[in-house]
């Protein structure tokens, strides 16, 4: 259910974020130039519809990383969930919660770009660390080096991108290119995924959750890069939708 409302919202975002081509109403002005858009969404109100996603979008990446062990079987209804599904699913709810985080903050927090980006990146910061310090991470069998690198690659993007250093913008984008090589591994290739970052199990249910969390983690991927190369707040927020909607779509009607 969680993931049709998901979808349900993720229309009426990407509805409102391209432009139509005829318009079907008398544009209504709005204070923030954009979203105001000829016809995309019809008599919504664009900053009604977004502030429903990132509420949708927030609640789901709560539930997913504050309780991971039981968000499955409450929200998706998705039983025998092990240590290694348990471990995906808070990382992606660290995701949706870096999402949401980025879009907020651009659109209705009165963040810069690059500040949105780094306080976005906090949550898969602190489930990095956490993990570490916890021997959690290790504990499910993970590669410890390459989730070192991860993690100290995550710090070292916020900071810079929380203090606009000089190398900022680039370091931001060489960290979209890392992580949606990643990412899209494990949405495309879940298999060689596990396989890569060391998880010993690579059952079905293992396979479902690893492609679950490469979509959600596509989503703050493209909307980084979309936000730190100038495109629109509005506009890079609803693009960055298109690989979860695309994915949930799939889900959904599979």
């Amino acid at each position: 259910m969680m993931k049709l409302i998901t979808t349900l919202v993720s229309i009426a975002l990407l509805s409102a974020s391209v432009e139509a081509k005829k318009p079907a109403f008398a544009p209504k002005h709005y204070t923030h130039d954009v979203l105001s858009i000829r016809g995309g969404a019809g008599p919504l109100d664009p900053d009604m519809i977004a502030k429903t996603v990132t509420g949708v979008m927030a609640i789901q990446g709560a539930a997913d990383y504050l309780a991971p062990n039981k968000a499955p079987e409450v929200l998706y209804g998705i039983e025998g969930a092990g240590a290694t599904e348990i471990f995906i699913n808070e990382f992606a709810g660290a995701n949706t919660l870096k999402w949401v985080i980025m879009a907020y903050g651009v659109l209705f927090g009165g963040l810069s770009e690059k500040r949105a980006i780094g306080y976005g990146l906090l949550p898969t910061v602190l489930f990095g660390i956490r993990g570490l310090l916890s021997g959690s991470t290790e504990a499910v069998g993970c590669d410890m080096t390459a989730q070192w690198i991860d993690s100290a690659l995550t710090v070292f993007t916020s900071h810079a991108a929380l203090t606009d250093a000089d190398y900022s913008t680039t370091l931001i984008k060489a960290w979209c290119v890392y992580c949606g090589l990643a990412t899209g591994q494990n949405r495309i290739a879940p298999e060689a995924a596990l396989d890569g970052w060391g998880f010993p199990e690579k059952g079905p249910l293992t396979v479902f959750f690893c492609k679950v969390m490469g979509s959600h983690a596509l989503a703050p991927t493209v909307l980084t890069g979309l936000l730190v190369s100038g495109v629109d707040g509005h506009k890079a927020v609803g693009y960055s939708l298109v690989p979860l909607l695309a994915s949930v779509l799939q889900f959904v009607l599979s």
